[in-house]
């Protein structure tokens, strides 16, 4: 009876000073990571005095000593400032025990009502629950990091969870590293602005997959502009930010990175005719780095079609440790290759060299974008127009920037004469032609005829990678392809195309 008078002095103490009690705003309900493995209990009902307004007289001007202490105690636990640590809202809650309803099996808690206090903070974007007493001298962390969730996403924007129970999650101010039922810890220096991660956020749909490196939830934006829907990541495309993941939680976990870390290959050549001293350091999660003596040193992200040669490779074959030198002559070349591989089985010659290709094409590619010229934006711009042209239907402007051969495009319309808009829409919606948005486009050097040419992957209607299989009794059984050429070149100061999109009869 004592404790029900006190606490009705409380409220009508508040309500005197503060005028009507309001809620302290809370986003939206969040899923949250319990921190021990046996279930958590849920709080009890909150009391008649409902929520504690921040800076209420109670403080004496300032935060609830209770709710000081869960902040400091969750800042000494992700070691952050405290001032890096809001908190959102005090509620204050009748616990059944003495333990503040948190126990553990072992723990021996009296059987007392106890009062105190729920307290909901916030680190970055990501929530953490407390329960306190009254005088914040007993406080224990009940959940976290829970998913902190605006009017239209989470602000976790990817999390992956190892087989070993290993996390490693990312909002869009911090990240998190830790064990499956311990306090996550903070991750410095992962930044969802910085690539490959800003890449997928403006590119993809949002997820939740199992892969051979561990379940990735991932909630993308895919919000490009030109395209009508988010692309859906292929499987591998899935598994390179469960690798990249992977790879961030072993960075923090050592407390330092080490440069073959997560690598899939290397490769290095050296002399020959041209002189060449190339580098290539290919990681599982789709990056290259390629270097040479020349002052090249760049990073290329791999497309969807290159990172699941990549994986097949890797899977399939056990550790490569390839070296070759030719014969001490003038031109004579060296090239070393190394692949941790995951398989069993031996690389052949013709498989070894196929790497290299790979490699050596990693590396021109990063040359084509090394020397590409300011002009090379532009012939990519309109590749792009006449590509949304198409697929919006919009004729016209797309045969303005169509210049190729019209002779197939006549063969399939006879009864159609001189009228490109009106062939063109024939080829999209008659004749087979496949009028997708590109899903990515890689500059591949310049065209003999004063252009430029690029590599270019599409996406069907619903996002997911569009692939040509064989054709017309094909039965080589050659594998699907999934990357196109085109052409653009300049045209009395416009950029034309000259090549049309894919075909499926």
């Amino acid at each position: 009876m004592k404790k029900i008078l006190a606490t009705m002095t409380v409220i009508t103490f508040l309500l005197a000073a503060c005028g009507p009690v309001t809620a302290v705003p809370i986003n939206t309900p969040t899923a949250t990571i319990p921190l021990a493995t046996e279930a958590l209990p849920q709080p009890t009902t909150a009391s008649p005095a409902g929520p504690v307004l921040l800076g209420t007289p109670e403080s004496g001007g300032g935060m609830p000593a209770p709710a000081l202490a869960a902040r400091d105690d969750l800042a000494a636990r992700l070691k952050i400032p405290a001032e890096q640590v809001q908190i959102s809202s005090i509620l204050p809650r009748d616990w059944p025990d003495a333990c503040l309803g948190i126990s553990a099996p072992s723990a021996m808690c009296a059987a007392v009502i106890t009062a105190g206090y729920e307290v909901e903070l916030v680190a970055g974007t990501a929530k953490y629950i407390y329960h306190t007493n009254m005088d914040g001298k007993a406080i224990r962390l009940f959940s976290g990091p829970g998913l902190v969730q605006g009017n239209e996403q989470s602000n976790i924007l990817l999390e992956w969870t190892g087989a070993d129970c290993s996390v490693f999650s990312l909002s869009n101010k911090v990240a998190f590293w830790g064990k499956c039922g311990e306090t996550p810890q903070v991750v410095k220096g992962v930044d969802p602005s910085q690539e490959p991660v800003k890449h997928w956020l403006e590119t993809f749909a949002p997820f939740e997959q199992d892969t051979p490196s561990g379940k990735v939830k991932f909630i993308g934006l895919g919000k490009r502009v030109g395209r009508p829907a988010a692309a859906i990541a292929t499987a591998a495309e899935q598994r390179a930010m469960a690798e990249w993941a992977k790879l961030q939680f072993e960075v923090a976990q050592a407390g330092r990175a080490g440069a073959a870390w997560g690598m899939a290959f290397g490769y290095h050549r050296e002399g020959g005719i041209a002189g060449f001293c190339d580098d290539v350091a290919v990681y599982l999660s789709g990056e290259a780095r390629i270097s040479n003596c020349k002052g090249l040193n760049t990073t290329l992200y791999l497309s969807a079609s290159e990172l699941d040669q990549l994986y097949a490779w890797i899977d399939e074959l056990a550790t490569v440790d390839y070296s070759h030198s030719d014969p001490a002559t003038a031109d004579a070349m060296k090239i070393v290759l190394t692949m941790p591989g995951q398989g069993k089985k031996t690389a052949n010659e013709a498989t070894i060299q196929a790497i290299v290709e790979f490699a050596g094409w990693l590396v021109a590619r990063a040359g084509f974008a090394a020397q590409a010229k300011p002009d090379v934006a532009n012939a990519e711009q309109a590749l792009v127009d006449y590509f949304n042209a198409l697929n919006i239907g919009d004729f016209i402007p797309a045969a303005k920037l169509y210049g190729g051969t019209t002779e197939l495009l006549q063969t399939w319309n006879p009864d159609v004469k001189d009228n490109l808009p009106l062939w063109l829409e024939r080829g999209c919606k008659q004749n087979g032609l496949v009028c997708m948005l590109p899903r990515s486009i890689q500059y591949r050097g310049a065209d003999a005829r004063g252009g430029y040419q690029f590599l270019v992957e599409f996406n069907n209607q619903d996002g997911s990678l569009f692939a040509q299989g064989p054709c017309c009794g094909d039965n080589s059984g050659a594998p699907p392809i999934t990357s196109f050429m085109f052409t653009v070149i300049p045209n009395d100061g416009n950029w034309q195309v000259m090549d049309l999109p894919p075909y499926v009869p």
